[in-house]
């Protein structure tokens, strides 16, 4: 158990910041069933243990030259050892009044060499995942965050043609072994997030640079979204199956302004919905305009997906929202037709800034997008003193209330679930330990010992005013 003591640590802080909300927000209960979480990732809370040094990842963490490319030269060697001591993980959350916890898998353990699967690997999730359901945290398991095995990078990467077929061949695997433990799963996290760094910028591996790149990644990223959908499916009638979204919130700068609104419109067209269109429709397509002195000329991708692949059954049960980002948009005549525009709001130590509303306005849009229950499945702030992150809490947790009951910007909207990202900080991937995200403090120098925020307990104090009690 984690000490109350500590808890108060930032105590003060509630009589220099608080939010005057309405009422009705804190007294409508939630339902049992609504999914109060907190989220990580295999790679950035394992370590090595099990396998990692087989993952690309690693071998980026790791060049052969002293100039590493993360953030104070960190790796993840260790990170925050959660492979071996999930146990206080799972405590931790507990005691912080979640009734879940979304992690990932490392495809890399589980398939270390094409075709051969790590059954005591296996093993090792099947009993954190029971252990899990024994303190009564509902898995949601990610098969994506952004790792691969090497292997996979070496025949191509997300660039192949074959790609899918790898990617369903490890979905199948899981579905079989893990199942009956787990019922609630995520294809991908931020698939176009991931794609954007690794496809179209080159910043992470595989370091693919280019526009073509990225189209041909989202393409094949969408028919192994629907193959690994189909997998679960037909593993188990009750798998509910999903994908987190990383999506972005991009208003005109000058809503008078033609060109700004219409850089807003493609960016957001391009960013949120046509990954996520073709995965229903199996048609993919990228457009946006590049204007010029004279005309203004049309860029296109366009490709459809095999008929074969238009499986049924492969429709999502649910849609996650990752969202961190909202940025005013002010179009240009250079040849990346756009300039972003940091919204005023509360500022993360990364220097990312959320407006009040912005999480209301960007789950609204969503929902008009696409017809499926939601689910939040990420939304946090970097913030190493803890100064800022319990008003963070407050607010998107009022949002929330605004979403499930109503608000002057529409009517109620299906969300079933809300996660914080993270639970403990951890490897930040690029940025390494260089920015804290946890509810948890993991001290680095002192044997990696777990302490609550002030945070947690303004989270769990939340959580209590909303959902009838479960134990």
């Amino acid at each position: 158990m984690y000490s109350m003591r500590t808890f108060l640590f930032i105590g003060i802080f509630l009589s220099i910041v608080t939010i005057n909300f309405p009422a009705h927000s804190q007294t409508k209960q939630y339902p049992k069933s609504f999914l109060w979480g907190a989220a990580f990732s295999a790679h950035q809370t394992e370590g090595v243990t099990g396998g990692g040094e087989n993952g690309d990842w690693y071998q980026f963490e790791h060049p052969a030259t002293e100039n590493s490319p993360i953030a104070n030269g960190d790796n993840a060697d260790l990170s925050i050892d959660h492979w071996n001591r999930y146990e206080d993980d799972l405590q931790a959350a507990k005691s912080t009044g979640l009734n879940t916890i979304r992690i990932s898998l490392s495809w890399e353990k589980i398939e270390p060499q094409p075709g051969i699967f790590n059954s005591e690997v296996m093993a090792h999730y099947k009993t954190v995942l029971k252990r899990m359901r024994e303190l009564g945290l509902r898995p949601m398991i990610s098969l994506h965050h952004f790792t691969h095995p090497i292997w996979f990078n070496q025949n191509g990467g997300w660039l192949s043609a074959q790609s899918p077929e790898y990617f369903a061949r490890y979905a199948q695997y899981v579905a079989q072994n893990l199942s009956d433990v787990c019922g609630l799963w995520m294809t991908f996290n931020d698939p176009m997030g991931f794609i954007h760094l690794a496809y179209v910028n080159g910043e992470i591996p595989p370091h693919k640079k280019g526009l073509s790149n990225g189209f041909e990644a989202a393409f094949n990223t969408v028919r192994a979204h629907r193959l690994a959908v189909y997998a679960f499916h037909k593993a188990r009638s009750t798998n509910n199956v999903g994908v987190a979204y990383g999506f972005k919130l991009f208003d005109p700068f000058d809503l008078k302004n033609e060109q700004d609104v219409r850089a807003a419109k493609e960016l957001s067209e391009i960013s949120n919905w046509a990954w996520l269109r073709a995965t229903e429709t199996g048609h993919l397509e990228f457009r946006y305009t590049q204007p010029g002195i004279i005309w203004d000329k049309q860029i296109i991708f366009q490709r459809n997906i095999l008929t074969s692949e238009m499986i049924l059954h492969a429709k999502i049960d649910w849609l996650g929202v990752n969202f961190y980002d909202h940025s005013l948009v002010r179009g240009t005549t250079k040849p990346i037709p756009f300039e972003l525009i940091n919204t005023q709001g509360l500022e993360g130590d990364n220097g990312s800034t959320l407006a009040p509303q912005a999480l209301e306005k960007i789950t609204r849009l969503v929902a008009k997008h696409f017809n499926y229950p939601l689910i939040i499945t990420e939304s946090g702030l970097a913030d190493s003193d803890d100064s800022r992150r319990p008003d963070f809490i407050r607010r998107n947790l009022y949002a929330l209330d605004r979403l499930r009951n109503g608000s002057e910007l529409g009517d109620p909207i299906d969300v079933r679930g809300y996660y914080h990202w993270s639970l403990m900080d951890s490897f930040e991937w690029l940025n390494g330990y260089k920015y804290r995200f946890g509810l948890f403090e993991i001290q680095y120098g002192n044997n990696l010992k777990r302490v609550p925020r002030y945070s947690a307990q303004v989270y769990l104090e939340e959580i209590t005013k909303r959902s009838p009690p479960r134990y």
